[in-house]
């Protein structure tokens, strides 16, 4: 198959929302005691919180598009005080395993780099095996393992 890598601006978050959705409820259904922390999320209200005062070069918004046209992946990744965060990446099912995600993450880390972050950090669910498996394929390691008690047993 073939596919198409494009940078878009802020203006044009919407082009991953169908996506961003498809990614809220896979973690809705993967978590196994914070999904209630997925099922809340509205796209609009999690962009605005991404975005807020962001300036755009400090914002990298990546969509792969198939030989059609159809999106079908994305990564967003932002610069924090020169610590770059892999916000989120996801690809549809159906077009994994196909050097897809590994590309975006290619051209987020490059241009993270580029832009002199001396940390790049992802958050990842932890029954998420495959998606751990991923990132550390990318170079990333486990540091800090955040623990909570859910808000039903508190």
């Amino acid at each position: 198959m073939d596919f198409t890598l494009l940078d878009i601006q802020k203006a044009d978050i919407y082009l991953i929302k169908q996506l961003w959705e498809e990614n809220r409820v896979f973690h809705e259904q993967m978590s196994r005691y914070f999904s209630y922390e997925y099922s809340d999320l509205i796209f609009e209200e999690r962009m605005r919180e991404i975005l807020a005062e962001r300036r755009d070069d400090d914002l990298k918004i990546t969509i792969a598009k198939d030989l059609p046209g159809e999106t079908v992946g994305y990564g967003l990744s932002v610069i924090r005080d020169n610590i770059g965060e892999v916000c989120t990446l996801f690809v549809r099912k159906g077009y994994r395993s196909l050097g897809l995600g590994k590309n975006i993450m290619k051209r987020h880390m490059g241009w993270l780099r580029e832009k002199g972050c001396h940390e790049i950090v992802v958050y990842v669910l932890p029954e998420n095996k495959n998606t751990l498996s991923f990132y550390e394929g990318c170079g990333f390691r486990q540091n800090i393992i955040k623990m909570q008690i859910p808000k039903n047993d508190a």
